[in-house]
């Protein structure tokens, strides 16, 4: 792998890390939050998507050191092709996993949002909301609250660009490496085609 994409991929893999830490941070304290200012039990408050945001955090974590490992141990030398073919498709598999997480996570958090009803207190409290549109229409007391759940929320955007250019490369890198793989055995194959016709010369 030439040492330009290799310094990107890292430098990649570090912003998304760097990013689902900031997320995993935001949505621990939401939850830390939403235990000393909890909605009322007559409200319809949905914490799933609170909940949600746990997953990108946690498990952006642990797709970054994973994949931090694969890429190291691919800029060592092979015994076999076998080998290296494993590692590539090793290193595309968390390269997408990397991407689909934070996808499927935006669509639901989005969806989830725009789906709710914004509180208004005394308003629509028979609606269904979630723990951000609660907490934004709730007062002062849950402003902290709401400005944390809307940031890591927002935070899944940037994450998701910049997981979707790191797998991007990482396909980029795999199909380049299949091909040469084929050239090199169609070369091989050539090879022992030819062997053949060069012992019945010496023969004759």
């Amino acid at each position: 792998m030439k040492p330009v994409i290799l310094y990107t991929l890292h430098a990649l893999n570090a912003m998304v890390g760097c990013l689902c830490i900031a997320m995993l941070g935001l949505a621990t304290h939401s939850i830390t939050l939403n235990d000393r200012f909890e909605p009322p039990e007559s409200l319809d408050v949905q914490g799933t998507a609170m909940g949600m945001l746990m997953w990108p955090g946690a498990g952006g974590m642990v797709d970054f050191l994973l994949f931090l490992c694969v890429l190291v141990a691919g800029e060592r030398r092979f015994r076999s092709t076998r080998a290296r073919q494993i590692h590539d498709h090793g290193l595309l598999f968390v390269g997408c996993f990397i991407t689909f997480r934070p996808l499927v996570v935006l669509i639901y958090e989005f969806v989830a949002y725009n789906q709710a009803t914004k509180y208004v207190p005394g308003g629509n409290e028979r609606s269904t909301f979630t723990t951000e549109t609660w907490a934004c229409g709730a007062g002062p007391e849950a402003a902290t609250l709401c400005h944390e759940l809307r940031t890591a929320r927002w935070l899944l955007v940037p994450v998701l660009v910049l997981a979707s250019m790191l797998t991007g490369t990482v396909v980029w890198v795999w199909l380049h490496r299949k091909e040469e793989r084929e050239k090199a055995f169609g070369h091989e194959d050539l090879t022992r085609s030819a062997e053949p016709s060069v012992e019945a010369k010496s023969t004759v």
